[in-house]
């Protein structure tokens, strides 16, 4: 007794304070910072809110008591001064939580309290990982452990005034299965929980203990209304040991039955949506994604071959250009068949206008397609990977199962186990392990159920990949073949602008030449026209040549000529400097800019 109140008192230890442990200090050290940084996630705080259950077997029936703090959990337990007497023969203690994501309503020290005076085994602090906020969703963690403490120099703490002789058999283990949460929308939702549950069981005393750790009251009201059932007598008879061992199996019984209860309407409703999300679009004809879009094409501008600049600048000031009878397009020239039709009206017609607004609306249609086709690829994906994490659980609650099952199965042989309890109990074990073999069954055929429906989770998102692929082979060879015709166009087009543009240039010339030639005459032809006015005379004789006349001619031409040709220079130079320096300006502003 002296031990235990030592290790209660050094609760705050926790597992470092177990007084017979079956680990190595290390170990004990390492799980013992684990707990420590699992307490303001797990554990709550403020112990107003704290709620601990206990279900206890006194005298001939159950008692139920809840303890809301430190202080009421330690005159509950009354270390030191209960009598045997008054012990309770079994003993249901409840950690629970409002949801599987919160905090269990227990504090830290209330829970290391209860572990210290139970001397519960370590292995109970990977367990609670699973449990608070911010839990990690470890499907895969399904521990399980037993401590065999049947032969003396493995027996645990002996304290006789408790019931304790020592020799026991102890249990921790972790248990996952699918329950329904609330539903949206009328859809049924389904999640992952899980338990933990310790149990020890005194093979001497028949002294039982229970620590069962679940996010609701689940288990508290079955086990509750199970207990008080008078059609369940097993789990609440403690007349003997064997009475005792035969009611602890009926418990195992119940956790083992939660396994199992949900899988088949879990999987039922994954069947369901898996067909709904993909029938429609897997077995429904798949159509190339560019087949609605091969309406006619429309050209906005159509080249012409001959026309006159004047023509010409009429038509691109209308946005487009007219075709002439004699024009010849590239096509044309080439002799290829079948060219891309061309519009013979205005693009900006009623007609046309609907078109496009025809186009504009497939387009969408096909997007929204395209954008189904991946949608439904995600849904796939999110069904994949949920059908993977519930075959997960069912595997490894499979083997919690099977481990649960050897392990008193194994107890039959065990010389060890005291002969009584097994021959009292013999027919209640071999309907345990058909129980327990039982669930084992309904677990591996749903999850036979899951690994078929994620083959076809498989298949079908191959065909989706295959048919996005296939539309992106159309989709690129529509583009290729779109491409090839925008191409062509665009060949036509260069040629003809190269046809204007060689016309222009030497237009461009013809006009050079034609304006240095009137630059040239007309000063003269100015001054000729004045001089055959009346403003100037001369005196009539009888010469037909003029020397003064065409000295005054020549004095008034030449320099007027010489000064036109200087005016056209200035202002050539002028205009000429001044777009250079804008442009030097602008390129030093880009170069500030950077």
């Amino acid at each position: 007794m002296d031990q235990l109140i030592e290790s209660c008192r050094k609760s705050n230890h926790y597992p470092c304070n177990l007084v017979l442990p079956q680990q190595a200090q290390y170990d004990l050290n390492n799980k013992k910072v684990i707990l420590r940084n699992l307490s303001s996630r797990t554990f709550i705080t403020d112990e107003s809110e704290a709620r601990v259950d206990f279900w206890e077997y006194r005298g001939h029936s159950f008692q139920h008591a809840t303890v809301t703090d430190r202080q009421s959990l330690r005159e509950h337990l009354n270390l030191g001064n209960q009598r045997p007497d008054e012990l309770p023969s079994s003993r249901f203690i409840f950690l629970q939580a409002p949801h599987s994501r919160a905090k269990l309503l227990v504090s830290e020290d209330m829970l290391l309290d209860l572990l210290s005076y139970f001397q519960v085994m370590s292995s109970i602090v990977h367990a609670l990982e699973s449990f608070g906020l911010d839990a990690k969703k470890d499907f895969q963690h399904c521990q399980f452990e037993a401590n065999n403490r049947l032969q003396q120099y493995e027996a645990g703490l002996r304290v006789p005034e408790l019931k304790r002789s020592g020799h026991m058999l102890e249990l921790c283990y972790s248990l996952r299965s699918v329950e329904r949460s609330d539903s949206i929308e009328g859809r049924t939702t389904w999640s992952f929980k899980q338990t933990c549950v310790y149990h020890s069981f005194d093979v001497s005393t028949g002294l039982t203990t229970w620590i069962v750790i679940k996010g609701s009251d689940l288990f508290k009201k079955r086990i509750m209304d199970t207990s008080n059932a008078s059609i369940f007598p097993g789990i609440k008879s403690f007349t003997t040991v064997s009475d005792a061992f035969a009611s602890a199996l009926a418990v195992q019984l119940i956790f083992g039955d939660w396994t199992t209860e949900n899988w088949r309407w879990f999987v039922n409703d994954l069947e369901k949506e898996v067909q709904s999300v993909t029938r429609a679009v897997t077995f429904k004809p798949v159509t190339p994604p560019a087949a609605a879009l091969s309406t006619t094409s429309l050209d906005p501008i159509t080249p012409v071959a001959n026309s006159t600049l004047s023509e010409r600048a009429r038509s691109w000031a209308c946005g487009q250009l007219s075709r002439t009878s004699t024009g010849k397009t590239f096509l044309d020239r080439f002799n290829i068949e079948n060219p891309v039709p061309r519009p013979t009206t205005d693009v900006l017609s009623p007609t046309n206008m609907q078109a496009s607004q025809v186009n504009t609306s497939t387009s969408h249609d096909i997007r929204r397609e395209e954008e189904s086709y991946f949608e439904t690829l995600q849904r796939v994906k999110a069904l994949e990977e949920r059908a993977s994490e519930a075959l997960l659980v069912l595997k490894t609650t499979t083997r919690i199962l099977k481990r649960l099952q050897r392990t008193y199965a194994d107890l039959s042989d065990d010389e060890d186990f005291p002969t009584v309890i097994q021959k009292d109990c013999k027919r209640k074990l071999k309907q345990f392990n058909r129980r327990l073999q039982d669930m084992q069954d309904v677990l591996e055929n749903e999850a036979l159920r899951v690994e078929t429906l994620s083959t076809l989770l498989v298949g079908r998102k191959a065909l989706l990949n295959s048919i996005l692929d296939w539309r992106s082979m159309r989709s690129s060879n529509d583009l290729a073949v779109q491409a090839t015709k925008s191409s062509l166009k665009m060949e036509d087009m260069t040629s003809h602008m190269q046809d204007i543009a060689d016309r222009t240039e030497k237009e461009t010339v013809s006009m050079r030449i034609i304006t240095l030639v009137t630059m040239f005459f007309l000063p003269a032809t100015f001054i000729s026209t004045l001089m055959s006015t009346d403003i100037v005379k001369f005196k009539e004789n009888e010469k037909v040549y003029s020397s003064s006349a065409l000295k005054l001619f020549l004095t008034v031409a030449l320099p007027m000529t010489f000064f036109t040709f200087c005016a056209w220079y200035i202002v050539y130079w002028w205009v000429n400097n001044r777009e250079r320096l804008q442009r030097a300006r602008k390129h030093l502003q880009e170069k500030l800019q950077v």
